[in-house]
């Protein structure tokens, strides 16, 4: 994905948005792990970690913490190097409820068919 800069931003470029997404499961290290690896590649790039739980683990808390401190650091025109964008479930959804957002394929509620038995 990429965001284009508003008028009023110091950025002159758009950004590239790369990461991984969850519905309800928790990230992995295979997870971090592919992350890291864009980031190496991507320099400049915005690691976005998104999932529809509305909270994250203490271990997901950790990693990400992590990630974000080295990611803070300069590429020297004023851009940091991998910043770091978290999307749960508040952001995801905010005003509106999970059920305005089911999806129905032949008819049927599409949540009703995953294993994930939150909702």
């Amino acid at each position: 994905m990429f965001l284009r800069p508003g008028k009023f931003s110091h950025l002159k470029t758009p950004l590239l948005v790369l990461g991984e997404s969850k519905s309800f499961g928790q990230f992995e290290e295979r997870d971090f792990r592919r992350a890291k690896l864009l980031a190496e590649h991507f320099p400049g790039v915005v690691l976005c970690f998104a999932t529809f739980r509305k909270e994250l683990t203490a271990k997901e808390k950790k990693r990400l913490g992590a990630m974000a401190k080295a990611g803070r650091e300069s590429l020297g025109d004023g851009q940091q190097v991998n910043p770091i964008l978290v999307l749960t479930g508040t952001e995801l959804f905010g005003q509106f409820e999970l059920t305005l957002w089911m999806v129905t394929l032949n008819g049927r509620n599409m949540l009703d068919q995953c294993s994930c038995g939150e909702r």
